[in-house]
């Protein structure tokens, strides 16, 4: 454009040079200043030119604006194009996190799986090797050392569950797991068995619907809190709730239980999980273990406490210790028995401690059935009885005694064999073959390999006793157990049993109960009436041994103590009454916060 207006310009002055108009004469030396050149407008090539310039700098500017437009255009459109690939991206991503947080669960129990049949294998070969000197160091005085020793300092273990291999030549028979299809077998008798559908009727169906509920569990192991935690938050479930579990530690066989009950399990027990309790409409926490995460919940939250209600599940000074110092940030504290209940008032005088409002709760629901349905019920119950029993190896005249919990000096499965062996020594040859002892939970994280080898030392010593002993797995089937018993033994020792999830369950069955007089036990029992109490300690066994001496002999009264205690759980325990209770104190807790 530059070159085209210079030539153009030289062009002008020599036109304008050689014709110069009239009005306007140029001096040549006069010192005068010569006027500026004046263009003919009639000159035939300055019009062209003029037109040329004209026309040059629209095309440039035509041309300047297409180029810009079609950068922009070109530009927008690659953009745009790019966007549903993001938008792709973006949803596969979610996706797969969302599926990454439901099988983590799954992954962790493989891989602990795999840890614990190491531990097994090496459990099992330090079992068959040990010598003859272990089992001499336990003589006649193991059940003093049993009975002196401090079980308010029993904890859980290591970490792993151990799963120990039995031999019959060594500390008796295994026998099951039985699966679920046996126990659907006898329906209604237990929570696991009742139907998914909700009793749209009384004031739990109606607190539950379309709340956002938040449940902690301490642990998934099969004992008491986690599985009153699991039917607690399976019910809520069936009733319309929304419920997510926090889950501080997933070792344990309850988390396929969780996820198959519709109870979704939250990733992560730290900054996500708190999010979440803070949007919920209650936040129950079920165990005195929790004090950990509810410390960091409550600094996260400062509100959180307005709809925090904590179920303590232990009665052991130590899980006082732990959560003294935030007994009284929760709205509520629920509590199992009375006797634990007043145990923790007086450790939280001792300590000057102040306890926001308690409630005693005992909660184990058993199903309701109408008459017609619980003679079905009946006949099927003795029909597996018969089938568990054969499988067990048992005969008719065999006489069952069950005790289903973890493996522990506080549950008092020693002292149990040794009321055995005394009832070995005075009975005949001929009928000491008709006893048997059922122990259980083999696997139980809960369970104490040391506690397990003295166990083992005595049956050792005594092989007529080590043929009286049966172990099972732990499990949630347990309705074929108690099918197949004829009594059932709650020997909790120290301060006794919480409250006896296992005791309601026996009774449901119509099982006699030969418990020790403490704790919950002596709360849930009719001494003489629905079974019979033995003292705790070294004391107890004699006791005891004397009451599975009168069983054997009187097995008839057996089975009228055993429909007198289902009789009674039927009027305490029933399911309507129970989780009505329990929304009233939620609903006391949501009210005084304005929800």
């Amino acid at each position: 454009m530059r070159v085209l207006l210079r030539s153009l310009r030289r062009g002008t002055t020599s036109s304008s040079s050689a014709a110069p108009t009239s009005s306007h004469q140029v001096e040549a030396e006069g010192g005068a200043v010569a006027s500026p050149p004046v263009f003919r407008n009639s000159s035939p090539s300055v019009r062209r030119t003029g037109s040329s310039l004209r026309l040059l700098a629209s095309k440039e500017g035509r041309s300047g604006v297409t180029l810009l437009g079609s950068k922009w255009k070109s530009y927008y459109f690659s953009a745009w194009r790019w966007l549903p690939w993001l938008v792709l991206i973006c949803l596969w991503s979610y996706i797969g996190f969302h599926m990454q947080t439901r099988w983590v669960g799954w992954e962790l129990e493989s891989e602990e799986m795999v840890k614990l049949e190491t531990i097994n294998d090496q459990s099992s070969r330090t079992s068959l090797t040990s010598t003859a000197s272990s089992s001499s160091s336990l003589d006649s005085n193991n059940s003093e050392a049993v009975a002196n020793e401090d079980l308010s300092g029993v904890v859980v273990g290591a970490g792993h569950e151990e799963k120990l291999s039995f031999k019959t030549s060594r500390g008796g028979r295994l026998v099951g797991p039985f699966d679920g299809i046996i126990e659907r077998q006898v329906p209604g008798l237990l929570p696991r068995q009742r139907s998914r559908m909700c009793k749209r009727e009384g004031l739990f169906p109606e607190f539950v619907k379309g709340k956002n509920i938040i449940v902690v569990f301490h642990e998934l192991s099969m004992t008491g809190a986690p599985l009153a935690m699991l039917e607690l938050a399976s019910e809520m479930v069936r009733c319309g709730g929304k419920v997510s579990a926090v889950v501080l530690n997933k070792k344990g066989g309850l988390y396929k239980e969780l996820l198959s009950r519709g109870v979704f399990v939250l990733r992560d027990k730290f900054s996500f999980s708190w999010k979440t309790a803070a949007k919920a409409d209650l936040v129950i926490a079920g165990s005195a273990a929790c004090n950990t995460w509810i410390g960091q919940y409550l600094h996260f939250n400062k509100k959180g406490s307005e709809r925090l209600i904590w179920w303590v599940m232990e009665n052991r000074r130590e899980y006082f210790d732990r959560a003294k110092l935030l007994l009284g940030k929760a709205r509520a504290l629920v509590f199992l028995s009375e006797t634990q209940e007043q145990l923790w008032r007086n450790w939280a005088s001792q300590e000057a401690l102040s306890l926001p409002s308690i409630f005693v709760h005992h909660f184990w629901p058993i199903g309701n059935k109408e008459d017609k349905e619980s003679l079905k019920a009946e006949r099927n119950r003795l029909d597996l009885r018969n089938k568990v029993r054969r499988e067990m190896g048992l005969d008719s005249t065999d006489f069952l005694v069950v005790a289903l919990s973890s493996i522990n000096p506080g549950k008092g499965q020693l002292m149990l064999i040794q009321a055995a062996l005394m009832v070995e020594e005075g009975i005949e040859d001929e009928g000491l073959e008709g006893l048997k002892i059922l122990l259980g939970s083999v696997g139980s994280k809960s369970n104490k390999p040391a506690y397990l080898e003295r166990i083992y030392g005595l049956l050792d010593r005594h092989p007529r006793l080590a043929n009286m002993v049966l172990w099972t797995p732990a499990t949630v089937h347990v309705s074929p157990l108690y099918a197949a018993a004829d009594a059932y033994v709650m020997n909790a020792q120290g301060i006794g049993e919480t409250f006896g999830r296992v005791t309601i369950e026996a009774m449901a069955f119509g099982l006699p109960v030969l418990g020790t007089d403490a704790g919950g036990t002596k709360e849930i029992l009719e001494s003489n009436v629905t079974g019979v109490l033995h003292p705790v300690g070294k004391v107890g066994i004699p006791v005891l041994a004397r009451h599975l001496r009168w069983l054997l002999d009187h097995p008839d009264l057996g089975i009228q103590m055993g429909e007198r205690g289902r009789e009674r759980v039927s009027k305490m325990f029933r399911e309507g009454p129970m989780y009505d209770k329990l929304a009233r104190i939620f609903i006391d807790c949501v009210r005084e916060q304005g929800g």
